[in-house]
């Protein structure tokens, strides 16, 4: 039996594939894997390892955990197509946020164990953030299971199922938000004559020591912000500049925006 298979390797699949591999959660022979095409499956064995099953059903049946990491559109398909294998000795993991507990149980007809996971792109780093939802009805040692391979590539949280649509929008989305930042400043320096290097290496060295600091901080974040604001410097022009042009504001707009799609989606 392989400890872990994934059914789809697109970017979160690969990312927790890497990051359970280089955190040695589980072996490469340990794991097995499905994907769309020949050519991608060739590409993930030969960079990691792993064993390629020849089907979804191949793969069901000789794994403990079923990660589907396919499109939304596509798991129904799948579900069906891997029905006779599911019992209640595995564990499917969904990591889309388009299906509740409810509407993959019904999928499933109850056959298996499910657990609702929202995992992002830092797992491929092993700094990974992971909200985990499941039924209360679930074993401790299955759901224990599933905890340990998200906490092999970061950390995770067990949340309530209503709270999956913002902790899709704070972890599962947040890294493109703050991607976005990081880019802009990046440019931003690099319009100033700084070479690219230089402004990434500003940046990013910046962005990690703020973490930090904040990390392990008493102060509240006001209390930081004002650790930097000198009155009449630099920083708190920038600062004023910030809530003249309503950023707040705009930030939260877009938080809302990316959560109220979240919740459509698992409607």
């Amino acid at each position: 039996m392989y400890k872990v298979g994934f059914i789809g390797v697109g970017n979160i699949g690969e990312a927790l594939l890497s990051g359970i591999i280089s955190s040695k959660w589980a072996l490469p022979h340990e794991i097995v894997v499905t994907t769309k095409s020949s050519a991608r499956a060739q590409i993930i064995a030969s960079t990691y390892g792993v064993d390629v099953a020849l089907s979804n059903i191949s793969l069901a049946i000789s794994s403990d955990i079923i990660v589907i990491a396919t499109k939304p559109n596509i798991y129904p398909s799948i579900i069906e197509e891997i029905y006779t294998a599911l019992d209640m000795s595995k564990v499917l993991i969904s990591i889309t946020p388009s299906f509740t507990l409810e509407t993959l149980q019904k999928m499933t007809n109850k056959r298996t164990n499910i657990i609702r996971t929202m995992p992002n792109t830092p797992s491929k780093v092993g700094k990974g953030m992971t909200g985990i939802t499941a039924s209360p009805k679930i074993r401790p040692e299955l759901l224990d299971k599933v905890i340990s391979l998200f906490d092999s590539v970061g950390k995770t949280t067990l949340v309530k199922e209503e709270q999956m649509a913002v902790v899709g929008t704070l972890s599962g989305s947040n890294p493109a938000f703050i991607e976005y930042f990081i880019k802009v400043m990046v440019e931003y320096g690099i319009g100033q004559g700084l070479s690219e290097s230089e402004a990434r290496l500003l940046v990013l060295e910046t962005f990690k020591g703020t973490v930090m600091l904040v990390e392990t901080s008493e102060l509240s974040y006001d209390g930081l912000i004002d650790q930097v604001c000198s009155k009449g410097g630099s920083t708190i022009k920038g600062i004023e500049s910030l809530h003249q042009n309503g950023v707040a504001d705009l930030l939260t707009n877009a938080l809302e925006e990316t959560t109220k799609k979240f919740k459509k989606m698992e409607k």
